[in-house]
């Protein structure tokens, strides 16, 4: 019997968001936290969730993320916890969605998490993944 993979909580949290919630903003500590636990760099992120700019001045701001910002926040680490279960770790769903793939023409995984149809193309190869395939 395999073992099931341990997801970090931050990732299970955001993933887990309400609509109400993601209206309201998600927290930059939230964002942070994600990062510190999912081994995803933030750097990384600076072309999907949020630039690094505006990141400077919600932290000075304490002002959350925006809608569209905590929408794609969401896709993440939903898709991270996705990659948790089907690759068996954070290490390798962390390195997996930050590195390049013949799947997705030499873009990264997460690369393609800024659109909803990349999205679901990245989901739908984690699927195919968990039930055998190879990623």
């Amino acid at each position: 019997m395999s073992q099931i993979p341990t997801i970090p909580e931050a990732a299970l949290s955001i993933s887990r968001l309400d609509l109400a919630a993601i209206q309201q903003g998600v927290p930059v500590s939230a964002l942070e936290e994600f990062v510190h636990e999912s081994g995803i760099d933030m750097k990384s992120l600076f072309d999907v969730v949020i630039s690094s700019r505006t990141l400077k001045r919600r932290r000075q701001t304490q002002k959350p993320l925006n809608l569209n910002e905590s929408d794609r926040l969401v896709w993440i680490a939903g898709t991270f916890v996705q990659a948790v279960q089907a690759l068996g770790d954070t290490e390798k769903a962390s390195h997996w969605l930050m590195g390049t793939s013949a799947h997705f023409e030499g873009r990264t995984p997460l690369s393609l998490l800024r659109t909803s149809v990349g999205n679901r193309a990245v989901k739908e190869l984690l699927r195919r993944t968990d039930q055998g395939a190879v990623a």
